[in-house]
């Protein structure tokens, strides 16, 4: 992608147009750009369009960007296209539920990778997380917990309208090894002090024998959203909208719940966390879940294994941390190699 950010939008203008005149019956006078970012995975534009009705309609601009760490994801699928469509069929589904949502989709560019989608008003749910601090107000913190609680009820509805089905266990569980190796590769590469030396020797073994446990089993699968967080959540008083569907594929179940679980296992390390707060968060996302995950304890340790891992690595690769940070990224570290190591039962 050579083109400057003008060029983009100057080549969506006539299906940006179009769009409008067909599904608002509006017509444009002006077009502004806001702002732009560059991201390691893809480079964001906001803007506006004016119309001659003096509305307003405020967009976001999203092009895939090639980076080795994604590498196998955007090889496999023209991810503008991927995003574009989990979105278009999303949005009218979630429509019906209260309290989540997707992005509305606009439009696609596959040549360019880029799509369009209508920007989302609101906070961004990891901006929330300090209210887990001890003496934060009460109030905001109940508002988060409503939020997990919307979290969970999001993913329940998710994965039944991505529809469930059963794969071979060696099929199902591909990306989610492929993943933990990958990272696990990329951990050798920091060679951190705090990781043992045969840390990826012992990690790969344990996977091994998960999978032999199930070697001939049918595993249930449904869609994956990729990365799972509240860094792709945003929190309005509507509730939650869910962002970034970048790698979205089917996988086994427990992915995304496992992601949430591990992420707020990380967030109780905080020094300032009040682990009661973070508990209760839990409890609240897997309220809002509610069914019980369709999983076997060898599924569940397979998908749970590789979050840890993706956490070490995102621990380990955060430079210029502020000390107290520093030491948290330790014992967080240290929390999922003893996991490893004593081959804890599942989390939550």
């Amino acid at each position: 992608m050579n083109m400057d950010i003008n060029e983009i939008i100057h080549n969506i203008k006539p299906e940006l147009y179009g769009y409008l005149h067909d599904t608002k019956n509006e017509d444009v006078c002006m077009l502004s750009i806001e702002k732009k970012i560059d991201r390691p995975f893809s480079t964001v534009a906001f803007f506006t369009v004016h119309t001659k009705t003096s509305n307003k309609y405020d967009f976001v601009l999203k092009i895939i960007r090639h980076n080795s760490i994604n590498k196998k994801i955007t090889e496999k699928e023209n991810q503008a296209t991927v995003e574009y469509n989990i979105l278009k069929k999303l949005f009218p589904k979630f429509a019906s539920v209260k309290g989540c949502s997707v992005p509305e989709p606009v439009l696609v560019k596959p040549k360019f990778e880029l799509y369009v989608m209508h920007f989302v008003k609101g906070t961004l749910l990891m901006d929330n997380f300090k209210y887990t601090r001890i003496l934060s107000p009460r109030k905001k913190f109940h508002t988060l917990k409503k939020n997990m609680y919307q979290c969970g009820q999001w993913l329940r509805y998710f994965q039944k309208f991505t529809g469930q089905e059963y794969k071979e266990s060696n099929k199902a569980f591909e990306s989610v090894l492929e993943r933990a190796e990958d990272r696990l590769n990329l951990i050798d590469n920091i060679k951190s002090e705090y990781i043992p030396i045969d840390f990826k020797k012992t990690t790969m073994h344990f996977f091994e024998e998960q999978r032999k446990k199930i070697k001939d089993s049918k595993i249930l699968v449904s869609g994956r959203h990729g990365d799972f967080s509240p860094l792709n959540m945003i929190s309005d008083p509507k509730g939650l909208t869910v962002i970034d569907f970048l790698g979205y594929q089917k996988d086994p179940l427990p992915v995304d719940i496992l992601k949430i679980l591990i992420f707020l296992e990380d967030e109780r390390m905080a020094f300032t966390s009040s682990s009661k707060r973070v508990l209760c968060l839990e409890k609240a996302f897997l309220s809002g879940y509610s069914d019980k995950v369709q999983a076997s304890k060898q599924e569940i340790l397979i998908c749970e294994g590789m979050q840890r891992i993706v956490s070490i690595y995102g621990h380990l690769s955060h430079k210029n941390q502020l000390f107290h940070h520093r030491r948290e990224a330790i014992k967080i570290i240290n929390n999922h190699i003893s996991w490893f190591m004593n081959q804890k039962t599942p989390v939550g």
